[in-house]
């Protein structure tokens, strides 16, 4: 097997749901695990992951909804999707459906993810989708030791160049609006071919 191109890890901090949380990370790491991205596909999370029912294994949870705190089937599972979409952008992958979240609910001494780096993922309403771009099949690895989870991308190609990986720059702009929001550009460059792209998002505070 070939050694991965690109690791990325994040803790799961505490909360009131943790292990339900727990729970729909380990059920979404056996579904994710074994995914294969070929050249030119497309990759759906919903697709990919099913229906968070608790019949399949997963938990009633934290989420966030409309600017809410409410307990879902499958809460949570948006790190796991921004895990997806931060790896995604570092691929140079084009990113075809993306959601922020409606509020940033996280202190800096909480946040698991720089904010920016976050997909919102409903079922039935909120995708995250992508493309790969590159030339090469690339395959996932998920693994969950204790609080750290953990996501290795790794291409399928025994003779290939390798995958290029993008730098990401995230950057908070000035609140102009004085609606008293956040306001994130996260630009994302190859530094082989001077290319960039970047995408804004806009984030309520929570009261």
């Amino acid at each position: 097997m070939n050694a991965p191109t690109l690791i990325l890890k994040q803790k799961v901090m505490p909360s009131a749901s943790y292990a339900q949380k727990m729970q729909n990370l380990r059920r979404a790491a056996e579904l994710l695990s074994d995914i294969i991205i070929r050249p030119g596909e497309i990759f759906s999370f919903w697709h990919c992951m099913g229906r968070p029912a608790v019949r399949r294994g997963f938990a009633f949870s934290r989420t966030l909804i409309a600017g809410e705190l409410m307990q879902t089937e499958g809460g949570g599972l948006c790190q796991v999707s921004g895990m997806l979409y931060e790896a995604a952008l570092r691929l140079g992958f084009t990113i075809l459906e993306r959601f922020s979240h409606s509020v940033d609910i996280y202190s800096e001494s909480e946040r698991f993810t720089p904010l920016g780096l976050d997909a919102a993922v409903v079922y039935a309403f909120k995708d995250l989708r992508f493309r790969n771009d590159s030339r090469e099949a690339i395959g996932m690895r998920w693994q969950i030791v204790e609080s750290t989870i953990t996501l290795q991308v790794y291409s399928l190609q025994t003779h290939a160049p390798g995958l290029s990986l993008w730098d990401i720059q995230i950057q908070r702009l000035p609140d102009n609006s004085g609606t008293a929001q956040r306001f994130v550009r996260v630009t994302a460059k190859n530094p082989l071919r001077c290319e960039e792209r970047f995408v804004e998002s806009v984030y309520g505070i929570r009261k």
